[in-house]
């Protein structure tokens, strides 16, 4: 399936199979888990071929992403529910052994991550603390020896970024089927789970804010989806209209400041003829004016509560019964990071990888929502010096990238990885793959992405 996914001939069909994924597994789980194993077993040659790193490429930007359908769908144990970490981490592997591993920093980085495994100060830790804490940056490292100076034709580019949407689309219907009438709803000033199929609420938004961003990309830049304009716009409208309900905050703020990174890399680049500046005038305001329209009907929809609640107020706020403060408007966050930071002054070396839930004497028992404070509270001064390596990196990879159509994108899309770990750790997927395809070198990338007219 994955040799029909890299042609990628009508496109109508493929976007109709994802809405009826979604539905279906409304229904019975036992759709996208049949699904799954269809797709995985029938791309098994992208296993045993080591020239065709495409093909590995395209089928973890396909099936990784899946895992938020599952996770909705409640797949497990079929489906493990950190499908993700488990995929991600054999794919990655199997691509290393195969010989594609240019990425010698992220081996650096790996063996940074390994004497917290051996810590525990909480005598606390099980198996499942691991894998939830540790097992996604493992991934991370992995990506970036695997995905880093890859090279892919520009024209292959347009396939990846069409696996990673596909699955997301599946869990946009599967929310909208699942939401009441909005007129049902009471909104409130936190999260909402009745907009997101009754599942997490920050990871839902994390991916439909990754939703957000592709289909911009993709609708400004006329790489046409679904085969029609119209309808994918209309994709872009659902991805922001539902996430913005979800009343989770973090994963929007980031699709939101990914696109203005990537403008500002399209205004800063010189072109060699005048489409350009004519795309901006002709495809840029709509794109904007489509996004703005949408965050005005989501607010009407609410009564006004969600530029509410993205200012940070809360019930308590707005009764007065609580002062608003830089805990309250990061849910609890700070604290945890204040927590963090005070085990790591106290055990510089590190608590051990997954230990700090344990110990932390603010908000105890509670996973942390930033990684860098995991980092350095679990793993210490090494924990700290991976997060500057992860930081940093991208200065290195981009920096001769200055004439590069895509480099905008990249460096939106590593951003919105990097920034996910301040409110979501690294929960999901988004975080380890997205830095790695970001990290992608782009072949025969002189002139500007073909944009051919939607049908």
């Amino acid at each position: 399936m994955i040799s029909w996914l890299l042609a990628y001939k009508k496109p109508w069909v493929w976007v109709i199979l994802h809405i009826l994924l979604g539905y279906f597994s409304t229904l019975t789980p036992s759709v996208i888990i049949a699904y799954f194993y269809l797709v995985l077993f029938t791309s098994i040659r992208a296993f045993t071929s080591p020239k065709s790193n495409i093909t590995l490429t395209i089928l973890i930007a396909y099936l990784v992403p899946l895992e938020i359908i599952c996770r909705m769908a409640q797949t497990s144990p079929f489906i493990p529910y950190e499908l993700s970490k488990y995929l991600l981490f054999v794919l990655l592997v199997i691509g290393i052994f195969s010989g594609r591993n240019k990425g010698r920093i992220g081996l650096i980085m790996l063996i940074l991550l390994l004497p917290a495994l051996t810590i525990d100060l909480s005598n606390e830790v099980h198996f499942k603390d691991l894998v939830f804490n540790v097992l996604a940056p493992i991934n991370l490292c992995l990506g970036v020896i695997y995905f880093y100076k890859q090279r892919i034709d520009i024209h292959r580019i347009k396939n990846i970024l069409i696996a990673l949407v596909l699955p997301l689309i599946s869990a946009l219907i599967f929310t909208y089927i699942k939401t009441p009438d909005y007129d049902d709803i009471d909104f409130q000033l936190g999260a909402n789970v009745e907009t997101t199929g009754g599942f997490g609420s920050n990871q839902v938004s994390t991916v439909f804010g990754l939703g957000m961003f592709l289909m911009f990309f993709l609708w400004y830049k006329r790489i046409s989806l679904s085969g029609s304009r119209f309808f994918d716009g209309a994709l872009l409208f659902l991805f922001v209209l539902q996430g913005l309900l979800s009343f989770s905050r973090g994963g929007m703020i980031g699709g939101a400041l990914a696109i203005l990174v990537f403008l500002f890399f399209e205004f800063r680049r010189k072109e060699p003829n005048k489409e350009y500046k004519k795309g901006i005038g002709k495809y840029l305001i709509p794109s904007v004016f489509l996004v703005l329209s949408t965050i005005w009907i989501a607010n009407d929809i609410t009564e006004g509560k969600l530029l509410l609640r993205y200012q940070g107020e809360t019930e308590g706020t707005i009764a007065g019964s609580k002062e608003k403060d830089l805990n309250s408007i990061t849910t609890n966050r700070a604290d945890i990071f204040e927590g963090d930071v005070l085990l790591f002054s106290q055990n510089p070396f590190g608590v051990g990888a997954g230990a700090s839930k344990y110990l932390r004497v603010t908000q105890n028992g509670v996973v942390s929502h930033i990684e860098f404070s995991r980092l350095i509270a679990e793993h210490g001064y090494l924990g700290l010096l991976f997060f500057g390596i992860l930081t940093i990196i991208p200065f290195y990879a981009f920096a001769k990238k200055n004439r590069s159509s895509m480099k905008g994108f990249m460096v939106a899309l590593f951003f919105l990885a990097w920034y996910t770990t301040f409110h979501a750790a690294t929960r999901n997927f988004v975080t380890p793959l997205l830095i790695g395809i970001s990290l992608i070198t782009v072949i025969n990338d002189k002139t500007p992405i073909p944009r051919k007219q939607a049908q």
